[in-house]
Parts: C-alpha cells; sequence; structure tokens
C-alpha cells in the first residue's frame, strides 16, 4: 500500500460529515434470500455511490462482531450489549463496513475504494489473564487489518492496520507472499499464506511465531486453519508420532492408541469366549 493512498472512514470518503444510514425495510420478496440479494446489490450501492456513477459489483462478504467498549459512539447506553453485529462488504474497486443493531438501521462505519481488497478482518479488543501486557494500540482501537492490490507488484503481499476510531494507518506489514486469509483473537493476529502461517502478538502486532511445515490442500482453501480463543488447529505436511491424537487410524500401517486398545479388547473378547465354550463342553 502506498504512502499517498490515503484510508478514509466514512466522512472523508465522500467530503461530507453527515453518516449514511439505510433504514430496515419489511421482507415482501418470496425467500429471505431474495431479500438480502436485493438489498445488496441496490441498496447499499446507491448510499454511497455519486449520482450517475455506476454500481460497484460485490465479490465477497461476510458478518462480523464489533466490542461495543471499543466503539463507543455506537453503543447504546441504556441498553448496552456486548458485541455489535457487523457486516463487511467487499466491492470490485473497495471495501464497505457496515453497523447493523438490533433496530435494524444499517449504518457506515468505514468506507474506502482505492483497489480490490482481498481481506478485512475486525480485530478484537486484546485480552490476556495473568500476564502483564501493554497495549501500544489502546487509543487507536478498534483496529481492523487490511489486505488490497493497492501496493506495486506483486499484489496482496502487505497487510494494513487501520484505526475505525482515527481513520488513520497504525502499521503496515509486508510479505514476500501473497496473503490467504487472516484470523484474529483477543491473544494474536494469525495471517496465513500458501505454505506458511505467521502469527502476531495482538497487543503489539510484533512477529511471535511462524509456522512453515503447512501442507498445501487441494480444496478450496490452500492452507486451512481453524483458530480458537487458545488453539489453532492447521494441517502439518507430515505425521508427529509424538502429537499424533488418540483416535482414529493415522495411515502408513500405525494405528493410534485407540484403535490398538479396540484390537486387544475384541482379542480378549474371543479368548474368553473360547475359553468358555471348552470348559463347558468339558462338563458336559
Amino acid at each position: 500500500m502506498s504512502a499517498e493512498s490515503q484510508h478514509r472512514s466514512k466522512s472523508q470518503s465522500r467530503g461530507s460529515g453527515d453518516p449514511v444510514t439505510v433504514s430496515p425495510q419489511q421482507v415482501t420478496d418470496p425467500t429471505i434470500l431474495d431479500s438480502v440479494a436485493g438489498f445488496i446489490s441496490d441498496v447499499v450501492p446507491n448510499a454511497y455511490n455519486p449520482p450517475g456513477d455506476c454500481k460497484d459489483q460485490i465479490q465477497w462478504a461476510h458478518f462480523e462482531h464489533l466490542d461495543n467498549e471499543d466503539y463507543i459512539q455506537n453503543a447504546d447506553v441504556e441498553h448496552p450489549i456486548p458485541q455489535q453485529l457487523v457486516l463487511v462488504l467487499g466491492y470490485t474497486n473497495g471495501v464497505q463496513v457496515w453497523s447493523i443493531p438490533a433496530n435494524g438501521e444499517a449504518s457506515e462505519l468505514f468506507s474506502w475504494k482505492h483497489g480490490s481488497v482481498r481481506v478485512l478482518k475486525l480485530l478484537p479488543a486484546p485480552f490476556r489473564i495473568g500476564q502483564l501486557s501493554v497495549d501500544n494500540y489502546a487509543s487507536k482501537r478498534p483496529l481492523i487489518a487490511l489486505c488490497d492490490n493497492n501496493t506495486p507488484s506483486p499484489h496482496f503481499c502487505s497487510l494494513s492496520f487501520l484505526s475505525l476510531k482515527t481513520s488513520e494507518q497504525v502499521k503496515v506489514i509486508k510479505f514476500k507472499n501473497p496473503i490467504l486469509e487472516v484470523h484474529a483473537n483477543r491473544n494474536a493476529v494469525v495471517v496465513t499464506f500458501s505454505e506458511r502461517i505467521a502469527v502476531f502478538d495482538a497487543f503489539t502486532l510484533e512477529d511471535r511465531l511462524t509456522v512453515t511445515t503447512c501442507y498445501i490442500s487441494p480444496g478450496v482453501y490452500s492452507n486451512p486453519i481453524a483458530l480458537g480463543t487458545r488453539w489453532m488447529a492447521y494441517a502439518e505436511n507430515k505425521l508427529l508420532t509424538q502429537k499424533r491424537s488418540s483416535g482414529g487410524n493415522e495411515g502408513e500401517g500405525v494405528q493410534s492408541y485407540t484403535a490398538t486398545v479396540i484390537h486387544a479388547a475384541k482379542s480378549l473378547g474371543r479368548g474368553l469366549r473360547e475359553l468358555g465354550e471348552t470348559v463347558a463342553s468339558s462338563l458336559t
């Protein structure tokens, strides 16, 4: 991402201080799917495109959650909720972030139009139990991690961290390979590549761990991972016998502990049955 390309919030991207709000409408379509498709294709582009501009095509969309304590101006003081539903829409030439409260009135939180965006991830407020950690970006949160093609070739090789509160770019991390996905929890930010995983500290956004032995999957996600609150699961390219699980069959003729116990139980049961038949025949 070039320095002259400024990431702008909703008020800066359109030159007006009035926030964009989309009111809820009664569902009259035959299905919920048709209603959602009509909202995305018609209502959202008209809310921010100047008159005469052609509509942008939506490339991807997903829901996320935003901590209300990190974005006070959108929190309901009388009836606070722990998290707020957020809709992220990726277009051919930008991205939008919409807040969707309980009353259904969608409000635009962030709008950026400087190229195609592959990933936009809202980072939860960091939290760690039992350790004294200093949040280097406490005054800038909530933060978003954004990967776009607004950089010299190769594209999608840099990750920008932007503040939803101040609309400024707080950090940029450049990589040698294109980014596939970004996952985050209250302890870490995980960036996946085709054969590698990079883990960064949620408080400092500094490097913590790198995994270089990932198995390349032929499926939709070439490097699938799952990130929990304390654990990360990924596909290893070789079997680690010292870390194998206790269930199932592991291939190459090597049975797991559970499979061995089941086999031993079957053999023991067969032996007891044969012994019982022998004793019964002798008594007869």
